[in-house]
């Protein structure tokens, strides 16, 4: 797992496609990982995010969501249609 994560942060993901192909009739996991890898390795760019500074992780945009959307529901006094709204989130899980 460290290679495939080191090739991966090196951008290669074409050499982990090929790396995990002779195992992927010993595992389900492995064919759902390699078709994973490949319908979305144009985005799978963390090499060149981390390259350039950017951030590769969801924690940015999913807090600046919370907020805004807490936010909102604040200031326009829908913060009980807000909790109900997750409430039946949670019961649905």
């Amino acid at each position: 797992m460290k290679t495939i994560k080191d090739q991966l942060n090196a951008g290669q993901v074409d050499e982990v496609i090929a790396d995990l192909k002779p195992h992927c009739r010993q595992s389900e996991k492995v064919m759902t990982c390699i078709g994973y890898r490949e319908a979305n390795k144009n985005r799978m760019r963390c090499y060149f995010c981390r390259k350039r500074g950017l951030p590769i992780g969801s924690g940015v945009v999913e807090s600046a969501c919370k907020q805004i959307v807490g936010k909102c529901c604040f200031m326009d006094n829908r913060w009980p249609d807000f909790l109900d709204w997750r409430a039946c989130l949670a019961a649905v899980a």
